[in-house]
């Protein structure tokens, strides 16, 4: 696979010499020497996603032609992305991102209970119609609404 990315990355930028392609490489390990370890805690704060860990990541040197600026651009994402595989691929993934979505569960509640707090008991969700307890938030029940007709169960589908 390696060698016809290389090969289809080679033919994209033929035409730019081989010391502005040098350049472009150099200055794509200079970015990532000169950035924090980019280690599990800082991808998953990055919710794994390569484009946002790029975007991060500094400017390429000054002094690179804008074909080559390309060629680093082009680099930078194939390389986070990259990284972001091999995050994943580690046999410890599974269980640090069980414990990260613990934690952006326990977030997202207190973010809720925040937000439920702050509307007030008399009105808002409370007032809306809206019950508490259940689920994940504690107490007994679903979080259902009060008003409105039921939704009808869903229409079985026919073979063609």
């Amino acid at each position: 696979m390696a060698p016809v990315r290389g090969g289809r990355l080679a033919d994209s930028f033929a035409d730019l010499p081989e010391h502005e392609r040098l350049a472009a490489l150099t200055s794509v390990q200079d970015t990532f020497a000169a950035a924090d370890e980019p280690d599990a805690g800082r991808l998953f704060a990055l919710e794994l996603d390569p484009e946002r860990l790029r975007a991060e990541l500094s400017a390429p040197a000054a002094g690179l032609s804008a074909r080559a600026v390309d060629l680093y651009e082009d680099l930078l994402r194939r390389c986070c992305a990259h990284l972001v595989e091999q995050l994943t691929a580690h046999p410890s993934f599974a269980a640090r991102a069980a414990v990260e979505q613990v934690r952006a569960t326990g977030r997202t509640r207190e973010l809720v209970e925040d937000v439920r707090d702050r509307v007030g008991g008399g009105g808002g969700a409370r007032g809306a119609g809206w019950r508490g307890g259940g689920g994940l938030w504690g107490g007994g029940g679903a979080r259902t609404a009060r008003a409105g007709p039921p939704i009808p169960p869903p229409v079985p589908r026919t073979g063609r």
